[in-house]
């Protein structure tokens, strides 16, 4: 399935991308939305989308999850990623180690983390909450 965007580039580096449901601004001004900001977004909610669909086809569910990623570039041109860092905070009550596993799999599965993963190693850190 084809995926489609659309920026609009002003004068300099500002600009608008427009996909079928919603639109951000692109620049380096404040209230907007550099490269690597859009890059560690989609691995995000491309990672979290695929671990829903997991923890639901296994009947656990998640009180919520608040989710941090950083990462740093290698010297040299292009200046591609080096090392990436995944952090969960888990807001859950079932049994941690379902959890665990559903996040190996959300790896294996998520195509986002994949593509990342030829560039960059990527580590998960995990920590549980029940609130």
């Amino acid at each position: 399935m084809a995926q489609t965007i659309k920026i609009e580039w002003n004068n300099g580096f500002n600009g608008r991308m427009m996909a079928p449901n919603g639109e951000f601004a692109i620049g380096d001004e404040q209230g907007k939305m550099l490269p690597y900001n859009m890059l560690f977004g989609a691995l995000g909610s491309c990672f979290y989308s695929t671990l829903l669909d997991i923890i639901e086809k296994k009947r656990l569910s998640l009180k919520g999850t608040t989710m941090t990623i950083s990462g740093t570039h290698r010297e040299g041109i292009p200046h591609t990623l080096d090392h990436v860092v995944i952090n969960l905070v888990i807001n859950a009550s079932g049994p941690e180690e379902k959890y665990l596993r559903s996040i190996e799999l959300s790896k294996q599965y998520c195509s986002v983390y994949t593509t990342v993963s030829k560039v960059a190693e990527i580590a998960v850190n995990v920590q549980f909450i029940n609130e």
